[in-house]
């Protein structure tokens, strides 16, 4: 026998087992899953997932909100003009007796960090480029950040809330009215 053909014969297993495993890996990349019922029967079941459409809602410019620290849970979104915004959060500590855990995260093109406002050991804000990821641990406090885009550009903003995402507790002012809780999360800000 020759050496070339012990290396086949070797490969071959090899090449049975990828090619056997092949249909199991085609099936996870689109999303089919196998589910065990109560009776120890399993059956395919396929997945979709969806990417909702973001939404844009309009802010208006020079609109400043308020909130008093401790009694109420919230992301509050400010369009100072010029390409300058405040982005601050208070949580409910007051009644509930616990902190409010907040992940957000602002994207935009040229977004980058002015100042923090009122932050704590424990509290960060990291820039990526076009991203500013902020986390607070907000009690009877608020914390924040200033950041500056292009003039009137729109800005993204994602909200997570105790390890979930939650845009339900945002607030931001247009048309002379302040909103709450945004259509998508994320949504666009276009002043």
């Amino acid at each position: 026998m020759s050496s070339e053909s012990s290396v086949n014969n070797r490969a071959r297993p090899l090449w049975t087992a990828v090619l056997a495993g092949l249909p199991l890996l085609l099936s996870a990349s689109t999303g089919c899953i196998v589910v065990d019922d109560d009776d120890g029967h399993y059956e395919d079941e396929e997945i979709i997932i969806e990417d909702p459409e973001i939404q844009t809602v309009p802010i208006d410019a020079g609109e400043t909100l308020e909130a008093d620290p401790g009694e109420g849970v919230g992301v509050f979104v400010e369009y100072l003009g010029g390409g300058d915004w405040n982005v601050w959060a208070t949580c409910d500590t007051e009644f509930s007796g616990f902190s409010c855990t907040y992940d957000i995260f602002v994207s935009a093109d040229g977004v980058s960090l002015r100042d923090d406002i009122d932050l704590e050991d424990g509290d960060f804000v990291e820039e990526d480029f076009d991203v500013l990821q902020a986390g607070f641990d907000t009690d009877f406090d608020t914390d924040g950040i200033s950041f500056s885009t292009f003039t009137d550009d729109p800005v993204q903003i994602e909200v997570w809330l105790d390890g979930e995402l939650n845009g339900s507790v945002v607030f931001w002012a247009a048309n002379d009215t302040i909103y709450e809780g945004m259509p998508t999360n994320p949504a666009v800000f276009q002043p």
